[in-house]
């Protein structure tokens, strides 16, 4: 029969869910409006609590695609309380993101992407890279740092950390870090 349509009364193997957020609307205009403003040169930060459930990690990532159309980045990463043996696993995941988004940039864009994290860096540049090696590609010269006591370490950490952030996110490339069951 040349009418019949192939599949349109299947049923899948598995429970799907919908992708789609419900009710969230308000929630999802505040954090449209708050990536505005970071589009205008204010940085934010936006803390989502609820119960489990609610659709708390799904609401950042609804607006990935509002993101990318605007050339920002978007990073996720999730603390996972099942791995936390392995320190700052959801920052190193939200990282790699990051530098998975940044070595896809044209040579063009990660040349100054490389200029703006020297200078940002300077010498700690070694920290980030020993935490997301795939950043050797963008910072090859980043040398190795010289140890020192874990209070000095974790503060170099977050030195670099947040050097790294602010070098990245311009306002023509606006940056979400999300991190997930911080």
């Amino acid at each position: 029969d040349p009418d019949l349509k192939l599949g349109t009364q299947d049923s899948p193997n598995r429970l799907r869910f919908a992708r789609k957020l419900y009710g969230r609307e308000l929630e999802v205009s505040r954090l449209r409006s708050i990536f505005e403003r970071a589009r205008e040169g204010r940085a934010g930060l936006v803390l989502i609590t609820g119960d489990a459930g609610v659709g708390k990690s799904v609401l950042p990532s609804s607006l990935q695609t509002v993101f990318k159309e605007s050339s920002g980045y978007f990073a996720s990463g999730k603390f996972d309380r099942y791995r936390s043996e392995i320190p700052y696993a959801g920052l190193v995941t939200a990282l790699d993101s990051l530098a998975d988004q940044l070595l896809k940039e044209p040579d063009r864009d990660l040349v100054q992407i490389r200029t703006r994290l020297e200078a940002a860096l300077g010498n700690i540049a070694g920290v980030i890279v020993g935490l997301v090696p795939d950043l050797a590609l963008i910072l090859p010269d980043a040398a190795s740092v010289p140890a020192v006591g874990p209070m000095e370490t974790t503060q170099r950490l977050a030195l670099a950390v947040i050097r790294f952030v602010e070098a990245l996110a311009t306002r023509q490339n606006p940056l979400v870090l999300f991190l997930d069951d911080f």
